[in-house]
């Protein structure tokens, strides 16, 4: 998968969780970019567990990043943007590692 394959992907999920702020009644327009910026950090830090990263600093990131989701969204909206995150980045990431192989 190249690499404008993958940011367009990464970008579709961030208009995708700007729509969902939007249906959550979001109205702070730093909020709607700002939130789901941080759970996309975050879940980005869920394939290193099976390099070596450590389990309990990688839960702890996510668990923040979601606390932070639900002051601002809620608690069904974070709870989705979070799962849905942590679901399509890895498969975004294993594709790439994949295609590197097949060169």
């Amino acid at each position: 998968m190249n690499v404008l394959l993958r940011g367009a992907l990464v970008a579709a999920w961030l208009a995708w969780s700007q729509l969902l702020g939007v249906l959550a009644g979001v109205s702070d327009p730093d909020s709607l970019i700002v939130v789901p910026a941080v759970v996309l950090v975050a879940a980005c830090l869920v394939p290193l567990v099976a390099v070596g990263a450590r389990p309990y600093a990688v839960a702890l990131t996510l668990m923040a990043a979601w606390l932070l989701a639900v002051a601002t969204w809620g608690l069904v909206s974070a709870s989705i943007l979070l799962v849905t995150a942590c679901v399509a980045l890895p498969v975004i990431a294993d594709s790439s590692v994949a295609t590197k192989r097949q060169k």
